[in-house]
């Protein structure tokens, strides 16, 4: 706990060290400078906008006023600057909140994320889950959903003792709109973060179901492309596109191991078969489930069935072998060698043609 004060007062006296600026969209100016007077009317018209705006109820156009200003262009009183910076954090925060529901509400989840994101991590993970589950046969969709929770867990659990008191919050998202702290660092400092982890346990649950569910749905489709390939001429020659789809869903899971073994499956059923299409497909379905040791069973089995056609002196079909088997050489070679007797006969026949046609005339005596 003393190493991450230490760090967070470090930060704290980097900021308070830094020269007052105006940072939000001119850049890095001091907008005390005579030359920025401009600069500095704008930012107090605004200061004021936001009290207006606040006092009335008109949370967007409050938050709109409070995020476009600098409260350092305010003032160049030190306790002043205080002050304004703690009511533009106030009305943030207040407009934050009242906005993000009104988004959710209305099913604008992202939109909600967006202003609870800084000041209600609680509620900023309960919109997300709603976005990842609102279409739940959407991989991307749900994908998206898994890696937010997945980082969002990881850095609340990056240090134990990485919290703050609850009445530090709004200078420390002041630090994260100054790009001092990340949003993600803000994270590991939430006070409610136990309380976050235990909802994000429940969340990765959740979704976990809804992967499981679609994997299983194109398990099942594979099974039906797989076994129609036996039943009509006109069916997919693998299923090989089903079971990249079950695998990305199960691994979102972590049950990617049920797609693998599918696929080492359908590749022990085609090594059975030593036709040359059985024997690439094997492959491809080893290949999938990263079994090295399988891939080297087939194309062993492909060089014996070359071999074997090599001595029936098909040559053809044993540079096929051997080029399944990963010979590449041996089957270029075998096929240059087929082609040579291959031309050698058709001189040899068109010799023997050449001669009956010469015997031929000769006999008709022309």
């Amino acid at each position: 706990m003393r190493a991450t004060r230490n760090i967070l007062i470090m930060v704290i006296a980097l900021a308070v060290l830094a020269p007052p600026v105006f940072a939000d969209e001119v850049g890095d100016i001091d907008c005390h400078q005579p030359q920025y007077v401009n600069v500095m009317k704008e930012a107090k018209k605004r200061y004021q906008e936001m009290l207006a705006h606040d006092k009335a109820g008109r949370a967007k156009a409050a938050y709109a006023a409070a995020s476009d200003f600098d409260p350092y262009c305010v003032s160049m009183n030190e306790q002043e600057i205080k002050r304004v910076d703690a009511e533009k954090e106030a009305v943030l925060k207040r407009s934050s909140l009242k906005l993000g529901a009104e988004a959710e509400s209305k099913g604008r989840f992202t939109e909600a994320f967006g202003y609870y994101e800084i000041y209600d991590g609680i509620a900023a993970d309960r919109v997300k889950m709603k976005l990842a589950i609102s279409k739940p046969d959407d991989f991307e969709i749900v994908r998206a959903g898994y890696n937010y929770f997945r980082n969002t867990e990881e850095s609340l659990s990056r240090d134990d003792n990485a919290t703050i008191q609850a009445n530090d919050r709004d200078y420390m998202s002041g630090l994260v709109r100054n790009r001092f702290l990340s949003v993600d660092e803000l994270n590991a400092t939430d006070p409610e973060r136990e309380k976050r982890l235990r909802a994000i346990t429940g969340y990765r649950g959740k979704l976990d179901a809804i992967a499981t569910k679609n994997g299983e749905k194109f398990l099942a489709d594979e099974d039906k492309v797989f076994t129609a390939r036996k039943t009509s001429i006109t069916a997919k020659g693998d299923s090989l596109d089903e079971l990249e789809h079950a695998k990305a869903w199960l691994e979102l899971a972590r049950q990617e191991k049920r797609a693998n073994d599918r696929a080492v499956k359908r590749g022990d059923t085609l090594l059975v078969d030593d036709s040359r299409k059985s024997l690439e497909l094997a492959i491809s379905y080893y290949h999938f489930a990263d079994n090295e040791k399988l891939v080297h069973k087939v194309k062993d089995k492909a060089r014996r069935l070359g071999d074997a056609q090599l001595q029936k002196g098909d040559k053809v079909m044993a540079a096929d072998y051997y080029e399944i088997a990963g010979l590449s050489e041996k089957a270029v070679e075998t096929r240059e060698t087929h082609e040579a007797e291959k031309e050698r006969s058709e001189a040899k026949r068109q010799e023997q043609f050449k001669k009956d046609q010469k015997s031929l005339e000769d006999e008709l005596g022309l």
